[in-house]
């Protein structure tokens, strides 16, 4: 069985379990997975409890753009995530 002959909720709920930088080589490679790739974020979003837009701001509707846009939010998150609790010279603790 083929990945695009699975139904597209059982496709996005795979792809929520992929790394980040996964995600955005498949939405370079895979045109076709872009609307489920959006769902795959939007579901890992919302299962960590962060809100999304259901219309993000772009001067487009391409949906590329917005699973980039998607990825950029969610990378962001993973950073601001991080304490760091002490840091020195050529070191630090997070």
């Amino acid at each position: 069985a083929l990945l695009s002959d699975s139904p597209g909720e059982v496709v996005a709920h795979i792809l929520k379990q992929c790394e980040p930088r996964d995600l955005g080589a498949l939405a370079c490679t895979a045109q076709w997975l872009h609307p489920l790739l959006e769902l795959a974020l939007r579901l890992r979003a919302g299962e960590n409890g962060h809100a999304l837009p259901k219309k993000l701001p772009l001067g487009d509707d391409s949906c590329h753009r917005r699973v980039q846009v998607l990825l950029s939010l969610e990378r962001r998150r993973a950073q601001l995530g991080r304490r760091t609790i002490a840091a020195g010279m050529s070191h630090s603790l997070f």
